[in-house]
């Protein structure tokens, strides 16, 4: 099932069943998890690390050393 995390969205979010959880259960779940549409543990990574990429480098980072 495709479901749109807000009426704005344009990228639905697809939803399946799961281990002893039923299509509707697991539409529940979304839209009371569903703030954003990144899961958010790593919503909240990104918002803690102040927006920096969680992208691999391709050139060490030497400030870090």
């Amino acid at each position: 099932m495709a479901l749109r995390s807000h009426d704005r969205s344009t990228r639905p979010l697809y939803i399946s069943v799961g281990h002893r959880m039923s299509l509707e259960a697991a539409v529940r779940l979304t839209c009371c998890c569903c703030r954003f549409r990144i899961p958010e543990p790593v919503r909240q990574h990104f918002v803690e690390r102040g927006g920096e990429s969680t992208r691999p480098r391709l050139v060490p980072d030497r400030t870090r050393w």
